[in-house]
């Protein structure tokens, strides 16, 4: 993945996990080890279909999706992203 792909799937995956938590209330306590595992797996199916339909991200591997989606989890759920 390069530089630039990895930028936009990683703005992708912000933005579907701020509408998760701001519009669907989703957003496990912080322990809640299942309560994550689910977020993540609701998070990554929205962020890999916005991904197969755009044509210059298509080409990627769902691992490397996976990976951003863990990142920007892992922000939400130690509080590094702002208000989320």
């Amino acid at each position: 993945m390069t530089n630039d792909e990895y930028s936009d799937v990683l703005e992708i995956a912000t933005k579907e996990a701020t509408f998760m938590v701001q519009t669907d209330e989703i957003r496990p306590d912080e322990h809640d080890d299942s309560g994550w595992d689910k977020f993540h797996d609701t998070l990554f199916g929205r962020v890999l279909t916005a991904v197969d339909n755009r044509d210059h991200l298509c080409h990627l591997n769902a691992r490397e999706v996976s990976v951003v989606c863990d990142e920007v989890e892992n922000d939400i759920r130690y509080g590094d992203i702002l208000g989320l």
